[in-house]
């Protein structure tokens, strides 16, 4: 009885964090959108480069995604084309500029999130079973 207890326990703390993992996916596209469509002179500023500024927050949403919603390509590609939406709406922008460089810099950054989350998933069920010896 405690076996079945604790796996039930198991499932509830994963939709728990499945949950919690899909709010931070909401806030951070949120996020993402904001500070794209913002004046330049509003955004903040950081000492980090921009492409590591762009990879480094796209590879968090791609982890989020990833962790929170099972894998559909459809929704992949679906977040590619607001990436690509993202950076056409900067071109009438005043003050902002898309540039194809930075849809491949977040393009890649979602992309390595999401090939993270699953090679790390892979090998722990790779691992579970056979243990590493």
């Amino acid at each position: 009885m405690s076996f079945e207890r604790s796996v039930v326990g198991q499932r509830r703390g994963a939709l728990h964090l499945n949950t919690a993992l899909r709010c931070v996916f909401w806030l951070l596209l949120l996020l993402i959108v904001a500070l794209t469509i913002i004046p330049p002179t509003l955004r903040p500023i950081t000492r980090v480069p921009h492409g590591f500024e762009h990879i480094g927050i796209f590879m968090l949403l791609g982890i989020c995604f990833s962790t929170g919603y099972r894998w559909r390509s459809d929704a992949f590609l679906a977040l590619l084309a607001l990436i690509a939406g993202l950076e056409l709406v900067q071109v009438v922008i005043p003050g902002r500029h898309g540039r194809v460089s930075d849809f491949v810099e977040n393009a890649l950054g979602l992309t390595a999130g999401i090939c993270i989350v699953y090679s790390v998933k892979w090998l722990f069920q790779r691992f579970a079973y056979r243990g590493f010896g």
